[in-house]
């Protein structure tokens, strides 16, 4: 009796620690990653934007841990878009729409929904303005070209006129 229960302990022992090394890992991953989420926003307040960026961008390629990944990822595109400045803003739309892919439910994707709207309708608007700018250098070479045929054959008139009256006044007697 005694080795049965001892047996029944010693396997109900051995399935614990399966089952708590496991979720041990996961909660070593997540303290491990919140330490370093914690770590970029404080470099983040004391204005370390590059270093943060940095730890974010490591975060955000580990393996997803939600309620941290999410966040880092949000963080990260807001300082993508920083950097952005008058560049399109196209590696913070990946990043955003990284993160309402993989964390559709998260707080973070909902709070970025309008941004994510924002930076696909700025990034659309500067691929047009590039677009018209091209088209407006065409059309600027273009007019400049006309310009001169036009100055050409405004002379070629003037000569032709005063050939006409030098040749009115050799017919005239």
């Amino acid at each position: 009796m005694k080795k049965l229960a001892l047996a029944a302990i010693l396997a109900l022992m051995t399935t614990g620690c399966a089952t708590s090394q496991n979720s041990g890992f996961v909660f070593i991953e997540h303290f491990s990653q919140q330490r370093k989420l914690s770590a970029a926003v404080s470099q983040i307040e004391k204005g370390n934007v590059v270093a943060a960026a940095n730890t974010l961008a490591e975060l955000s390629a580990e393996r997803g841990v939600a309620g941290v990944t999410d966040e880092a990822l949000f963080r990260l595109s807001l300082l993508q878009l920083k950097a952005a400045g008058d560049k399109d803003y196209l590696q913070s739309q990946q990043t955003l729409e990284r993160l309402h892919k993989e964390y559709p439910k998260s707080p973070w994707a909902t709070q970025s929904a309008q941004l994510l709207d924002l930076v696909n309708a700025a990034n659309e608007q500067r691929h047009q303005n590039r677009n018209l700018r091209a088209s407006n250098q065409q059309l600027t070479k273009e007019n400049q070209s006309l310009a001169k045929e036009n100055k050409e054959l405004r002379q070629t008139m003037e000569q032709l006129k005063h050939m006409d009256l030098q040749l009115e006044q050799k017919t005239k007697p």
